[in-house]
C-alpha cells in the first residue's frame, strides 16, 4: 500500500472529506487529492501536517500494514 492510499484509509476511517483535511492541514484540496491518487509524493512537512489533522502518528504512513483507529463517522467524499 502506497503513502497516498493509507492517507485516503486514515482520512476515511477519521469521516473527514478531502476539503475539510485541506482546510485543516493548510493544504489546497488537489494537493491532497495528487497525494490520495499517487500523482504526487507528499514532503515530510506535509504527512506532519496531515497526521495531525487526522491524529494519528505519522508513521502510520510508512508501515507495511497500517493500524488506523475506528471510523468516527462523517461526510467520506
Amino acid at each position: 500500500m502506497q503513502v497516498g492510499e493509507k492517507i485516503r484509509l486514515a482520512r476515511v476511517s477519521k469521516g473527514i472529506t478531502q476539503e475539510n483535511l485541506a482546510q485543516r492541514s493548510g493544504l489546497s484540496r488537489n494537493t491532497i487529492v495528487n497525494y490520495e491518487t499517487g500523482k504526487r509524493i507528499p514532503r515530510t512537512d506535509d504527512l506532519v501536517k496531515i497526521a495531525k489533522v487526522l491524529d494519528v502518528d505519522v508513521s502510520v504512513f510508512f508501515e507495511t500494514n497500517p493500524t488506523l483507529p475506528p471510523k468516527t463517522g462523517g461526510d467520506q467524499q
